[in-house]
């Protein structure tokens, strides 16, 4: 399917920005416009999939997937270059703190997918949650936090997108959990029932 196909190639692209960071850290224009076009693939594959009637609890948590495979590994690498260096001070701590908020949200995100699959295995009728609104503002305002800092815009105006993206992140973090947040529990008891379901047969 077409939107599963670009989903797939925004993780390629995950890939090949990651490796320009790394080797010509000098040189990240080209990082920046392949990074615009990751982005723009997130907003195609959601198009595609409704005009082509495309839906799936998959295919939800392919993209999903997607974009934190994207988000969370570059910002690691961004962060190890030293492209978010000239924000220490101006955000609480270091930029580190901004990075292990991040990833931290969307290392639950994946194993809150994980879950879900679990849980559906079991129960085949039951549904991927939707994002809601506060969900869907705050990827583009964290891409923002990256794009900035591979074009090596002021620190001040990096840190000001670090502040807001934390905000945000938080706020989705709790929208998500007030509304998928039965997925843990729900999960954690589909996997270790599984499992000893399994060992007695």
């Amino acid at each position: 399917m077409i939107p599963n196909i670009l989903t797939g190639f925004r993780i390629f692209l995950a890939v090949v920005i990651m490796s320009i960071v790394i080797r010509r850290p000098d040189d990240l224009k080209a990082a920046a416009g392949l990074f615009l076009i990751a982005i723009f693939t997130d907003f195609l594959d959601g198009q595609f999939a409704r005009r082509l009637k495309q839906q799936s609890d998959f295919g939800a948590m392919f993209d999903l997937t997607a974009d934190r495979l994207l988000m969370s590994p570059l910002l690691i690498v961004i962060l190890a270059v030293g492209l978010l260096n000239g924000t220490r001070g101006a955000y609480p701590v270091s930029p580190i703190l901004y990075v292990v908020i991040i990833v931290y949200a969307d290392i639950s995100t994946l194993i809150g997918i994980f879950l879900f699959t679990r849980i559906k295995r079991r129960n085949p009728a039951v549904t991927f949650p939707t994002p809601t609104m506060i969900v869907k503002a705050t990827y583009p305002v964290q891409a923002s936090v990256v794009f900035f800092a591979l074009l090596k815009l002021k620190p001040e105006l990096i840190s000001c997108m670090m502040y807001l993206a934390t905000l945000f992140t938080v706020l989705a973090y709790v929208s998500y959990l007030r509304k998928g947040g039965w997925i843990f529990p729900q999960g954690m008891k589909a996997l270790f029932g599984g499992r000893r379901d399994e060992e007695e047969e």
